[in-house]
C-alpha cells in the first residue's frame, strides 16, 4: 500500500519535470523550423550561386546533411510530445490504482501487479522522453555545425574569390 502512494508522489514531481522538458523541446522545434526557413530562403535568394566558380558551388551540398539532421531533430520533438501524453496517462493510472489501493488494502495480488505494471510503463516512458530529448538536442547541434561550416566557407569565398569583391580592390 505504501508502495503505490510513495511512487505516486514521486511521479507528480516527474510530471512537472517532464512538462519542462516538453516546453524546451517545443522551443527547439521552433528554432529548427526557423533554421529550415532560413535555409530555403538562402538557397532561393543567393545570387552568388550563379556567379560562383563550379567548385565553390559544391558548398551548397552542405545543405543536404544539414537539412537531414534538422529533420531528425524535428522528428524527435514529435516523439517527445507523444511520450509526454503517454506519461500523463500512465500517471493517471498509477494515481487511480493508488486510490483503489487505499480503499481495499494491498491484499489483492492483481492490483499489486497492475500498480507495478503502471510504474514500469511510466518509467519506460520517462526514459523514452529523455532519450528523444537528448537526440533532439544532438541533431540540432549537428545541423548548426554543418550550417556554420557552410557560412564559414561562404564568407571565405566571398572575401577571397568573389569577382565582385576583387573588382572593388
Amino acid at each position: 500500500m505504501l508502495y503505490a502512494i510513495s511512487n505516486t508522489l514521486n511521479h507528480q514531481m516527474d510530471i512537472e519535470t517532464l512538462k519542462g522538458i516538453l516546453d524546451n523541446s517545443n522551443r527547439i522545434n521552433e528554432i529548427g523550423y526557423k533554421i529550415l526557413l532560413a535555409c530555403v530562403a538562402t538557397v532561393l535568394t543567393t545570387t552568388l550561386v550563379k556567379q560562383a566558380i563550379k567548385k565553390w558551388r559544391l558548398i551548397y551540398l552542405l545543405f543536404i546533411p544539414g537539412c537531414i539532421t534538422l529533420y531528425l531533430s524535428l522528428n524527435k520533438n514529435d516523439l517527445v510530445n507523444r511520450n509526454y501524453v503517454m506519461a500523463v496517462n500512465h500517471y493517471k493510472n498509477i494515481e487511480q490504482f493508488g486510490k483503489i489501493d487505499l480503499k481495499i488494502g494491498a491484499a489483492n495480488k492483481e492490483l499489486e501487479n497492475n500498480i507495478k505494471l503502471a510504474n514500469e510503463n511510466f518509467n519506460k516512458t520517462i526514459e523514452e522522453i529523455n532519450n528523444s530529448s537528448n537526440c533532439q538536442y544532438l541533431f540540432l547541434n549537428i545541423s548548426l555545425i554543418i550550417f556554420g561550416l557552410w557560412l564559414f566557407l561562404y564568407i571565405v569565398y566571398f572575401i577571397f574569390f568573389d569577382k565582385l569583391s576583387q573588382n572593388e580592390k
